[in-house]
């Protein structure tokens, strides 16, 4: 374990302490002066309550107290121990192609549920992420920012349906481009993608889509 000074800079308070002495000592004798005002000091027993004699050791007991906070501010006695941790957060996007052939019956009971299932499935499986999803056919368009909240993300998952995008096609390329605006404020050693399709890129821009996202993203899920 390693000894240290936290919060260092808090040890400045400590100036504080003989300004407070000198005003509990300025305040006891403005005290007894008006005290005097109002009384000789032969009278003075009859007139006052005695205080107690534990009471004249009072202002000891606030510096004191006034010290150790501060003490106990900076850390001085515990000291304190940093410990890096190795896991890192992964954000990671899905990419889901909306194209009307995903409602094809041939894998029950359709492909656009099973993608889903899938999605749904692979959320299980996140501890320390943020997932992100992004639809495409002949265009493609964000419908989730990258988020933490997995019980949103599956409300997000259950209301993709093909008709969610405008223009038909299969698009590979638009779809990446989408999901490289996602990732600008991510670390590049922390960008994943996860791309579920059922067909082929009908604009002939698969191998562009691959290039771009093997040099945005850190490893990519087909």
């Amino acid at each position: 374990m390693n000894w240290s000074l936290g919060n260092y800079w808090y040890l400045l308070l400590l100036l504080v302490i003989p300004l407070i002495g000198v005003i509990l000592i300025a305040f006891v004798k403005w005290r007894n002066a008006r005290k005097l005002l109002f009384a000789e000091q032969r009278f003075q027993d009859e007139l006052f309550e005695k205080t107690n004699k534990f009471s004249k050791i009072f202002p000891v007991l606030y510096l004191l107290a006034f010290t150790f906070l501060i003490f106990s501010i900076v850390d001085l006695l515990g000291g304190n121990e940093q410990v890096k941790s190795q896991q890192k957060m992964n954000n990671v996007i899905f990419l889901l192609d909306v194209s009307n052939s995903m409602n094809a019956e041939d894998i029950q009971p359709n492909r656009m549920t099973m993608a889903k299932n899938v999605m749904v499935n692979s959320l299980k499986g996140f501890t320390n992420d943020r997932v992100g999803i992004v639809v495409f056919a002949g265009e493609a368009r964000s419908i989730m920012p990258l988020t933490t909240d997995f019980t949103a993300a599956e409300t997000y998952i259950s209301g993709i349906e093909t008709s969610i995008v405008q223009i038909q096609g299969t698009d590979f390329l638009k779809a990446m481009r989408e999901v490289v605006k996602k990732f600008k404020n991510v670390p590049k050693g922390a960008r994943q993608i996860v791309l579920i399709s059922d067909g082929e890129d009908n604009e002939g821009n698969d191998k562009a889509a691959l290039n771009l996202a093997k040099k945005k993203a850190s490893g990519s899920r087909v």
